[in-house]
């Protein structure tokens, strides 16, 4: 009997503990989905951005031709061929222009409460970011997750990601940690950083 009894206690604590491990193992993949979300989101956020640039070249692409079509209809002398290079190379800058808005650094926003969203919100983060030539969006909120670390996915990216920091601390007193997340560098694109604060 006594040898049952044991044997019943044995078995108990085994599966007690494959309960506790199996716990952890799902809060570990939660975890990890999660993050995966996340990435997935702002890689769409990304993907929207590029729509929007393709579209504005499409609309410069469709003034161009109208502008075109109609000097070619009001005017049939040699000034025509003035004006429509002048025309091209002015629509070619603009279009370079919207190139090199692409290339910018992507900095996605995550913060831990509304309080500390509210309070960037008033000292306009966003704004001040897009000013310094990043493209900013504005704030995913992630409650209790936030912890004041600045992370890039590509090597390259930290030279970049060192200017944000000293950015952030010069002109908010904001200190951040530098994290290089290697796991994701297949999945986000270059120039692309993700601000965590608490």
């Amino acid at each position: 009997m006594k040898h049952k009894k044991n044997y019943f206690g044995i078995i108990s604590a085994i599966g007690l503990l494959c309960i506790m491990i199996g716990y952890a193992y799902m809060m570990y993949k939660l975890n990890t989905i999660t993050e995966e979300v996340e990435l997935k989101q702002q890689n769409l956020k990304e993907i929207t951005r590029e729509l929007t640039i393709t579209e504005k070249k499409l609309v410069l692409k469709k003034e161009l031709i109208n502008e075109l079509d109609s000097q070619i209809k009001k005017s049939n002398d040699t000034t025509l061929i003035l004006r429509t290079s002048n025309q091209i190379i002015t629509n070619n800058n603009l279009e370079k222009s919207i190139e090199a808005n692409k290339q910018n650094t992507t900095i996605y926003i995550q913060v831990n409460t509304k309080k500390v969203q509210a309070t960037l919100e008033k000292v306009d983060l966003v704004g001040f970011l897009n000013a310094k030539g990043y493209t900013t969006y504005g704030y995913d909120f992630v409650s209790g997750r936030a912890n004041n670390t600045l992370r890039y996915f590509h090597e390259e990216d930290v030279k970049i990601a060192k200017s944000v920091q000293k950015i952030l601390k010069t002109d908010f007193n904001i200190t951040l940690k530098l994290v290089f997340i290697k796991k994701y560098g297949d999945k986000a694109p270059k120039k692309q950083l993700e601000l965590w604060i608490k």
